[in-house]
């Protein structure tokens, strides 16, 4: 009886440490994900920003070849988010998280199943107003996030 409850009590433990380890793994990606995106925005032109976001958006806000922001994505949200990112922290510092109710993402070909977040980041020292959010999608079986999401900068 003893050992079973050592037995029971190692499985927990290890289980707890693989799920600490999976959620800093999450975490570390999406903040890598955050900082790229920020940057390249805050380093480039509206047009040579929009070429270099693309691997960073989920494919649903790309245009059929997948090569390019689609059109509503490049004309509305994404203008808004490069217009504004010069008010954000880079590296950017995460004030909040919400984990969305949703389980997938897309439609017909671009579909995928998976798990949205909603990562509010802080504004740059002395810049007035609230945090802002970035929208990430982890899909099914994958710790490498997408942004859904970015026009609330």
């Amino acid at each position: 009886m003893k050992k079973m409850k050592i037995v029971m009590i190692l499985f927990f433990v290890t289980a707890i440490i693989q799920e600490v380890e999976a959620g800093s793994i999450y975490k570390r990606n999406a903040q890598k994900l955050m900082d790229r995106f920020v940057s390249v925005l805050q380093h480039n032109s509206f047009e040579k920003s929009a070429k270099k976001v693309v691997p960073l958006m989920h494919r649903s806000l790309l245009n059929s070849s997948g090569r390019k922001l689609d059109d509503d994505t490049y004309r509305y949200q994404f203008k808004k988010a490069h217009t504004n990112a010069k008010n954000y922290r880079y590296p950017v510092k995460v004030t909040r998280v919400q984990k969305l109710r949703t389980t997938g993402v897309g439609y017909g070909k671009t579909y995928q199943k998976g798990i949205e977040y909603k990562l509010w980041i802080a504004k740059k020292k002395g810049v007035r107003g609230m945090p802002a959010p970035l929208v990430l999608f982890f899909p099914n079986g994958s710790t490498i996030p997408k942004l859904t999401y970015v026009g609330s900068l």
